[in-house]
């Protein structure tokens, strides 16, 4: 049986939530009792010489594999396998969900088309004058909505006898790093504060709009290292993968080389470290700006609702954005 084939039986017997399809292999996203969703597709397929194995390990490909795929196991329908994933750790974290399943189906593609379930390839990502190679990937897995302690990973690229290596990804056209009303409005209240205290700015309220006086449209201030890592690397980045910058869609992006078992992804932007963030043009910087959309007010401040607090690139402070030192703010933050 093909994949293919395997997915449509089970979608007519219920199940309707897959992931990871290849050539080989398939996952059915679902909760609870997963072994015993696995016993029952092994007697769905009994015909076809199916079998429930809760110990199944990868192949061995010219010393390579006898990794555990799943703690529960998989079912062995031939030459394929049906595993699970639970369905309650899917899910996108941001818009870039379709440039996220766009990355991940650039990878799996090459996986283990004719060269068996659970073979292995190198993945070399090249941009910003830099390469990253990240050899024996199995297979890349959404990370899920996982944010939990500051998670950054948007994808897995889950590695044979070595570590899995997490990325961070960002569309090409992403002007900031991320929002930042919730971790930084505290400081932002009194950076605001302080400014109009010192008569740097003068704050006016209608209704949900706020004006900061003498055609000001933002305020920046430059960030910490341990800022910069906290908005760009987060807590599970640095160390164990790289930020990639790139919009993906279909084979763009991506050149395979069959006979070394390669694929090259390019990049506009790739960061593994905080000094190649603090000497480029998207260091980030702290930017409250007006937004009269965001009704709730800063730091649960209804007389500074109006406003946002953004992790920005440095590239976009232009126009009427003004930038204070942090010096300015010694003891607020």
């Amino acid at each position: 049986m093909t994949i293919a084939e395997i997915e449509l039986v089970l979608r007519k017997l219920g199940y309707a939530n897959f992931k990871n399809k290849t050539a080989n292999r398939i996952a059915i996203l679902v909760d609870g009792d997963h072994a015993g969703v696995l016993r029952r597709v092994a007697e769905i397929f009994k015909d076809k010489g199916s079998f429930y194995n809760p110990s199944y390990q990868t192949p061995l490909i010219n010393g390579k594999g006898g990794n555990q795929v799943s703690s529960l196991g998989v079912v062995e329908i031939g030459n394929k396998i049906v595993f699970t994933r639970p369905a309650s750790r899917q899910g996108s974290k941001s818009a870039g969900i379709g440039n996220e399943i766009a990355f991940v189906n650039g990878i799996n593609k090459h996986l283990d088309t004719g060269y068996g379930a659970f073979h292995t390839i190198t993945v070399v990502f090249s941009g910003s004058g830099r390469t990253i190679v990240v050899d024996t990937v199995l297979i890349a897995e959404s990370a899920g909505s996982d944010t939990a302690g500051r998670k950054k990973s948007d994808v897995n690229l889950i590695r044979s006898n070595a570590p899995t290596f997490r990325v961070s990804l960002k569309k090409s056209t992403a002007e900031f790093w991320e929002s930042a009303d919730t971790i930084y409005g505290s400081q932002a209240v009194s950076i605001l504060e302080s400014l109009e205290q010192q008569g740097e700015i003068k704050i006016k309220r209608i209704g949900n709009k706020v004006d900061f006086g003498s055609s000001i449209s933002g305020i920046a201030i430059p960030t910490t290292d341990a800022e910069k890592t906290n908005f760009v690397f987060g807590s599970d980045i640095l160390g164990n993968g790289a930020i990639i910058k790139q919009t993906f869609s279909g084979d763009s992006h991506f050149t395979w080389d069959e006979n070394n078992l390669i694929l090259k992804v390019n990049c506009v932007k790739l960061y593994d470290n905080l000094t190649q963030i603090k000497s480029s043009s998207e260091d980030p910087y702290i930017l409250i700006r007006k937004d009269s959309s965001r009704t709730a007010g800063l730091a649960g401040r209804k007389d500074f609702a109006g406003l946002r607090v953004q992790a920005v690139y440095k590239s976009r402070l232009t126009g009427n954005v003004k930038l204070f030192p942090r010096s300015k703010f010694a003891g607020l933050i």
